[in-house]
C-alpha cells in the first residue's frame, strides 16, 4: 500500500502530461521543394505493349515540390508536383515525432524529418510492368 502511495502521484503526473506531449508534433504545413534521384524499370509501353526489348533500368534525376495544404495533429494532406505532373498525397506522422507514413494514388512514402525544416522521403511504386524508387532531401522554404 505504501508502495502504491509512492507511484500514484508519479502516474497522474505522467497521465497529465501525455496529452500534452501527444500534441507537441512537427508543424509540416507549407512548400518543401528538393530533388528527386532514383530508378525506374518499364517493361510495357504505354498502350500496354511489350514486354519491351530493353529490360534496363533508367536513372533520373528531376525537382520536385512537395506541398502540405492541411494538417490535423499526426495526419496531414498536400499535393506532390514535378514537371511530370501533380498528385494528391495523403500522410501520417509517426508517433515519436520523426517518421512519416504516406501514400498517392499508386505508390508509398516513408519519411523522416531530418531537422525543422528538412525532410526525407523514400518513394516506391512496385508493379509487374513498371516499377519506381526514389529519395528526395526536402528543404522548406
Amino acid at each position: 500500500m505504501k508502495q502504491a502511495k509512492r507511484i500514484l502521484p508519479w502516474l497522474i503526473i505522467l497521465l497529465l502530461t501525455f496529452p500534452a506531449m501527444a500534441e507537441n508534433l512537427p508543424d509540416l504545413l507549407g512548400t518543401w521543394k528538393g530533388v528527386s534521384r532514383g530508378v525506374m524499370r518499364v517493361d510495357k509501353d504505354q498502350e500496354g505493349n511489350g514486354p519491351l526489348r530493353h529490360h534496363e533500368a533508367g536513372f533520373f534525376r528531376t525537382d520536385v515540390t512537395f506541398v502540405v495544404e492541411r494538417q490535423e495533429g499526426h495526419s496531414f494532406s498536400g499535393v506532390f508536383r514535378s514537371s511530370h505532373g501533380e498528385e494528391a498525397i495523403v500522410g501520417v506522422i509517426h508517433t515519436d515525432g520523426i517518421h512519416l507514413s504516406a501514400v498517392d494514388d499508386d505508390g508509398m512514402l516513408q519519411g523522416t524529418l531530418t531537422g525543422r525544416h528538412t525532410l526525407q522521403f523514400i518513394y516506391t511504386r512496385p508493379g509487374k510492368d513498371f516499377k519506381v524508387a526514389t529519395i528526395v532531401e526536402y528543404v522548406r522554404q
